[in-house]
């Protein structure tokens, strides 16, 4: 891929990726620092996205990614302490935290096991969060259609999930 068939296929989101990113971040500058490592990265991985069939969803990954990875990266800015000094409040977020990545491995899974419609739904809906009507210029799908399909991808890992946390609470 060449720079004009790069620019071409992936420019276009920028004021959408730049969004998320500020969004996530909170802050203009660091989504701007952000968004240019991420067309760095998309740009050292060209030759493997020749034959992407949705660039634009890969880019909100992506992109949402970079986001979280940097959020982690910052909260835990004080790892130079000994852990005889952390206080009881880190501790429980830190175990907190741990609890919260378990169950969203969890549904991770669950989204995994999904139909392929309700899965390529709720990936856009909820993990992406695109909007409705790009989930429909994505998918040709209608309206009504994307949101009884999202409505019944969330209602089985709900019940999954439930069951999950029973079993576990065993």
């Amino acid at each position: 891929m060449n720079a004009h068939e790069f620019k071409t296929r992936f420019l276009p989101y920028h004021q959408e990726l730049f969004a998320l990113a500020r969004r996530l971040l909170g802050n203009t500058q660091d989504a701007e620092d952000l968004l240019q490592e991420a067309y760095l990265k998309l740009w050292t991985k060209r030759s493997e996205l020749t034959n992407m069939t949705q660039p634009h969803l890969y880019c909100i990954r992506t992109v949402r990614n970079m986001c979280l990875d940097r959020i982690r990266s910052t909260r835990w800015v004080d790892v130079g302490k000994s852990p005889e000094n952390l206080s009881h409040e880190m501790v429980h977020e830190v175990s907190h935290h741990i609890e919260t990545h378990n169950e969203a491995e969890w549904i991770r899974t669950l989204i995994k096991e999904l139909p392929p419609n309700q899965k390529q739904v709720i990936e856009m809906r909820d993990l992406c969060e695109c909007s409705y009507q790009e989930i429909e210029q994505a998918t040709g799908l209608a309206p009504t259609h994307i949101r009884v399909l999202l409505s019944r991808a969330r209602k089985t890992i709900r019940e999954q999930f439930k069951k999950l946390t029973r079993h576990e609470n065993r």
